[in-house]
């Protein structure tokens, strides 16, 4: 997962996420049947490709994608509350990374 779901995980619940963002390679159907999801245009999750096969495990949470896509993602949302967080992230995980 990415962005605010990472965020929410990696600063302790900080965050709640309101969008969620995942990044896989499995089918559409192989994820609906996995998670329990249900289509929906307005919906909160967005499912990324990830740009390569294999992506690191963020620290301390092995389901998150690497701190700097997650710190990518809160910046890029232009909401002013996840730029707030990222400024946090960016402090404990790549400035100064653990």
């Amino acid at each position: 997962m990415g962005g605010e779901p990472a965020a929410h995980l990696l600063l302790a619940g900080y965050l709640q996420p309101e969008f969620f963002t995942l990044y896989s390679l499995a089918t559409r159907p192989a994820l609906m049947r996995q998670l329990g999801l249900v289509p929906d245009p307005t919906g909160n999750v967005e499912v990324r490709v990830p740009f390569t096969q294999t992506l690191p495990a963020a620290p301390a949470a092995p389901n998150c994608v690497p701190p700097l896509l997650v710190y990518a993602d809160l910046i890029l949302s232009g909401d002013a509350r996840n730029h707030e967080v990222a400024d946090q992230f960016y402090a404990r995980y790549l400035q100064h990374p653990a």
